[in-house]
């Protein structure tokens, strides 16, 4: 286990340099750049032609070693070459592109057609995979990770450069000039700073990092003329889940990569199964973040909603229920009950919020967790209906007779479980159209209405808008999507039982919501991403803190991580990752 997450540590800083690198771009040009895992592959390349002896297909470059093998030098001339790489390319290539307005599609097409070429190029060079010379090394124990002194030298070497780039960014002068393009080229411009320039050195700078990362890639892994394009999706995911254009969210992007290699697992079992509750999850944020984010409504009883549709949804289909396990054989086809469901789930919505919706902040707060409280009750005393304590099962097959035959042959191929995969491809497919949904509205005039009852409802009532109407329409929506996940949540677990839709399913929802950012359509996703990559390590923290670590300790620690999270969250970034701050200082309703 600590040589696993020494491993995952490693590649978790390699790919937060690479990120960083492309953040910094797209931060300052808006170029989402495709050849970027070029110029990585370009510094472990030239790295090895510098240092020692290879072979290449090319007869002048057959067994030529230049530095011999003085390592560290020859890095740094790669990195430094890749940096003037990069400022060829915006001087000759993306300047003159910039200047003539061709557009972003335009430049993305250009991305694409430069990383084809040089990859070819590297290919031409010498397509057979190699390695640095290495050093016969033993592993040693450094602080609690298992590794050699090379890698842990880069890791050292990795944390130093994050450092420096976050103080560099923040405290020099042209970090602030990076900033202040990024911001608004414009008005940069009208301050007096030479935009051409600082794009100029971004580009630079962010392939001198590129090159780095790739030297570092290379002491873990062979150098192969693909291997940009083998890690460009881990890099782009990475910039994404932390925040694309954010230096700091790349950093963290990067990091959430270490689950894969701290897991024995292997790793895509780990991303579909990371995949399935962040897509369950993030769903049910939305909702969440339909009552709080768009119309300041402080729901505490999320659960219920989820619980009610998840409830609805499986008693009208063929299923097995209560200590008995008496058989129900007839039901409706799943894909009404479902539409019936999400429906009296957001009519369940309707019937708390009529009496409730006219509180205002912690009265409604309060109200909430009662009516969850007594669902839950309900839900264990009505066995003959519910199940009760012994819950409800059989009932995944009027889902799984709609599973695809793609499904079949990817789960297979990959040792995955296939309704488990189908799950997770229905709860991505929900989220999409849930947010098509979402931004229609929000951009309607009623959706603009929402969010004026959450900046001021007194204004809206003098305006002569009916805000108490409005607030149960909001009510309503987001108890859809609740209910809509909660289906989802309980044919992921194949049963329901009275501890799946508890108190604790809210909080975990509303941790999400802030970590991904009050008010943002998209960040509940990137949320209950970064949020189920640090509660899937779970056991494995537990293992290192615990000798044989039973499951009360492991819930033990994952509330505390939580509980860490929420308040980390709102001390340093109370915005979440992509949320306006502006959104948790209006009051609530």
């Amino acid at each position: 286990m600590i040589e696993q997450l020494g491993n995952g540590l490693l590649l978790g800083i390699i790919i937060s340099v690479a990120s960083v690198a492309l953040s910094l771009l797209y931060g300052v040009t808006r170029i989402v750049n495709f050849a970027h895992g070029e110029i990585i592959a370009l510094g472990a390349i030239a790295t090895l032609f510098l240092s020692s002896p290879v072979d290449s297909r090319l007869l002048f470059l057959d067994r030529f070693s230049p530095l011999g093998n003085n390592f560290y030098i020859s890095v740094i001339i790669s990195v430094i070459f890749c940096g003037l790489l990069g400022g060829i390319l915006e001087f000759f290539l993306f300047r003159p592109l910039r200047k003539a307005e061709v557009g972003n599609i335009a430049v993305l097409v250009v991305t694409i057609g430069l990383s084809l070429f040089l990859r070819h190029i590297y290919m031409l060079l010498n397509a057979k995979p190699q390695n640095f010379p290495l050093e016969l090394q033993r592993r040693e124990t450094y602080l609690f990770f298992d590794m050699t002194p090379r890698n842990f030298r880069v890791l050292i070497l990795g944390i130093i450069v994050m450092v420096l780039i976050g103080l560099f960014l923040n405290y020099t002068r042209i970090g602030k000039a990076m900033r202040a393009v990024r911001d608004s080229n414009d008005l940069a411009s009208v301050s007096g700073i030479n935009s051409d320039n600082i794009i100029l050195f971004t580009w630079i700078s962010s392939s001198m990092l590129a090159g780095l990362a790739g030297v570092f890639q290379a002491t873990i892994n062979d150098v192969r003329y693909n291997m940009g394009f083998l890690i460009l999706l881990l890099i782009f995911a990475g910039t994404v889940l932390g925040g694309i254009g954010t230096s700091f969210g790349a950093m963290v992007g990067g990091l959430i990569f270490l689950v894969f290699l701290v897991n024995e697992d292997g790793e895509i079992p780990i991303l579909f199964n990371l995949l399935t509750f962040a897509g369950i999850y993030g769903l049910a944020a939305i909702g969440l973040n339909v009552h709080f984010g768009l119309t300041g409504l402080l729901n505490f009883g999320h659960a219920a909603f989820m619980g009610f549709g998840a409830y609805v949804t499986v008693l009208l289909i063929p299923h097995a229920a209560g200590r008995e396990g008496v058989v129900i054989t007839t039901g409706l086809p799943f894909f009404l009950a479902l539409l019936i469901g999400v429906i009296s789930a957001a009519l369940f919505g309707l019937l708390l919020g009529l009496p409730a919706i006219r509180l205002r902040g912690d009265y409604l707060a309060i109200v909430t967790i009662a009516a969850a409280e007594i669902f839950r009750l309900l839900v264990r005393d009505l066995e003959s209906v519910t199940g009760g304590v012994y819950g409800i099962i059989n009932f995944s097959s009027s889902l799984q007779q709609y599973r695809l035959g793609f499904i079949d042959n990817f789960a297979s191929s990959n040792d995955l479980n296939p309704s488990q995969v189908f799950v997770a491809f229905l709860s991505w497919i929900s989220i999409v159209l849930v947010l098509l949904l979402l931004r229609r509205l929000t951009n309607s005039p009623w959706g603009r209405a929402l969010r004026a009852v959450r900046e001021d409802e007194d204004a809206v009532r003098a305006l002569g808008k009916n805000a108490v109407w409005l607030k149960l329409q909001s009510f309503m929506l987001g108890a859809g999507i609740a209910g809509l996940s909660g289906v989802l949540l309980a044919f992921n677990y194949g049963t329901i039982q009275v501890s799946t839709f508890v108190p604790i399913l809210t909080f975990y929802v509303w941790a999400i919501m802030i970590l991904g950012g009050v008010g943002s359509l998209t960040g509940p996703i990137f949320g209950s991403i970064i949020f189920w990559v640090i509660i899937g390590e779970t056991n494995g923290i537990a293992q290192l803190i615990f000798e044989n670590a039973n499951g009360q300790q492991i819930a033990g620690v994952r509330f505390v991580l939580v509980g860490l999270l929420i308040m980390i969250l709102m001390i340093f970034r109370p915005s979440g990752l992509m949320g306006k701050k502006e959104e948790l200082l209006l009051d609530v309703k």
